[in-house]
């Protein structure tokens, strides 16, 4: 699996900013770059056991994943895991400081395709993934202080 890490740091308190990722539905496709679209898939909206499908296009693959929330503590932490689709699973993390909030994001992520997808992945995609969370993460920045 390759993994994408990244951290921003967010002049916004923990709570409003914890509160706007935890939306999944409503706010992964207005700040992640390569998410076109989010639909929840359980009657859960947010929290844990929460599912949502996903559609994607980075590294001009689309991709689509459905993921579940495993892990979730109010204001500190969500982690999730793929259960049909792309294989995926990550965390998102937010940690308190003097002027706001840390922000860090983990993925671990396989393309399809076994071997073909590792190929692409090291040549391309992985290289265009950690820009798309880069980018993504200014875009949250950007909306959380504007």
């Amino acid at each position: 699996m390759a993994r994408i890490e990244a951290k921003i740091e967010i002049e916004a308190p923990v709570e409003k900013v914890f509160d706007y990722v935890a939306n999944v539905a409503e706010t992964h496709v207005q700040f992640f770059r390569f998410v076109q679209k989010v639909e929840p898939t359980s009657t859960l909206k947010r929290g844990l056991d929460s599912t949502f499908r996903y559609e994607a296009k980075s590294g001009g693959i689309k991709n689509w994943f459905e993921n579940k929330v495993t892990n979730y503590v109010e204001n500190e932490r969500m982690e999730w895991t793929s259960m049909a689709g792309m294989k995926n699973e990550g965390r998102w993390a937010f940690v308190p400081t003097e002027k706001g909030t840390e922000v860090t994001f983990l993925m671990d992520y396989e393309l399809p395709a076994s071997y073909l997808g590792k190929v692409l992945d090291k040549l391309f995609v992985e290289r265009e993934n950690r820009k798309d969370i880069n980018e993504s993460l200014q875009r949250l920045k950007a909306i959380l202080e504007g």
